[in-house]
């Protein structure tokens, strides 16, 4: 169905009245916002896997900064580590750390970075979290820089105050069980 310019017009001028969420319903019911890795999770986007479990999914990064770039993510779509709960969390960094140790030994690299970005202003491209391991060699020419800035006395004391009121839930201890012995016993059939 081809449409006429007035309705072409009309239909620039009702997306550009809407706000970004209503953009976004929209798209969302349209399908046009496709997530990557969502679809390659589903299947749809062929990959190199390198590990995947129940809960994640970890691949070579078709434009990798080095040999052996992977990248992990989740596999239920969430947009940033914050919006994860704490299992699967842990189990992302878990799998991270192991597949970190293993690109080393396997790649004979001398080191590894771990890069993961929440939200656009720090990096993140696409609203999904991932984390990027990528494997470090001497004269790869990977950079990760920022210019140092000076932060005032009173700036840094600011900070402390306000990580004064943070808290994280605190576990009970978990209670020891006492070793029992038993001394030897003649048995009797």
């Amino acid at each position: 169905m081809e449409l006429s310019e007035e309705q072409i017009e009309s239909l620039k001028e009702r997306l550009a009245a809407m706000s970004p969420e209503e953009l976004e319903d929209l798209k969302k019911e349209q399908g046009l916002q496709q997530c990557p890795f969502c679809l390659m999770h589903e299947g749809k986007i062929p990959t190199k896997t390198v590990y995947a479990d129940k809960t994640v999914m970890a691949v070579l990064d078709i434009h990798p900064a080095t040999k052996g770039h992977i990248i992990l993510f989740p596999r239920l779509h969430y947009a940033t580590s914050f919006a994860m709960n704490e299992v699967a969390l842990n189990h992302v960094f878990n799998i991270m750390n192991e597949l970190g140790k293993y690109l080393v030994k396997i790649m004979h690299a001398e080191g590894v970075n771990y890069f993961m970005a929440n939200g656009e202003i720090a990096g993140q491209h696409i609203d999904h979290f991932l984390i990027h391991i990528i494997p470090r060699y001497s004269g790869d020419d990977v950079q990760f820089s920022w210019k140092a800035k000076q932060i005032s006395e009173e700036d840094m004391q600011e900070i402390i105050l306000q990580f004064r009121k943070f808290s994280l839930k605190e576990e009970a201890p978990a209670q020891r069980e006492e070793a029992i012995s038993f001394e030897d016993e003649e048995r009797i059939p």
